[in-house]
């Protein structure tokens, strides 16, 4: 599967059985899954980080997962679809 969600990327991989995926792109919004195991506070809605007074702490562990290149096992990031294609033809090869 390629897709540019870290979300869906996650789900896929824990899929059973799971998928192998290619999660497309170095963006922001596929940077870390917004809703990953962990804390307490990596279930909550930003309504409720706010009231809790939790928001920056959230934004320095998403911070620290950007910085540690966080990917689920089974998720390869490919940054272009010349990288997909070395991939895939990889895979072919019995990777």
């Amino acid at each position: 599967m390629i897709d540019d969600s870290a979300e869906n990327a996650l789900h896929a991989a824990n899929a059973a059985p799971p998928a192998e995926v290619l999660l497309f792109g170095d963006y922001p919004w596929n940077a870390v899954v917004a809703h990953d195991v962990g804390q307490p506070e990596d279930t909550m809605t930003y309504v409720e980080l706010k009231k809790a007074g939790l928001l920056e702490k959230r934004a320095e562990r998403r911070k620290e997962k950007i910085q540690e290149g966080w990917l689920p096992k089974g998720v390869e990031r490919v940054r272009s679809w010349d990288e997909v294609i070395a991939w895939v033809e990889q895979f072919g090869q019995g990777r």
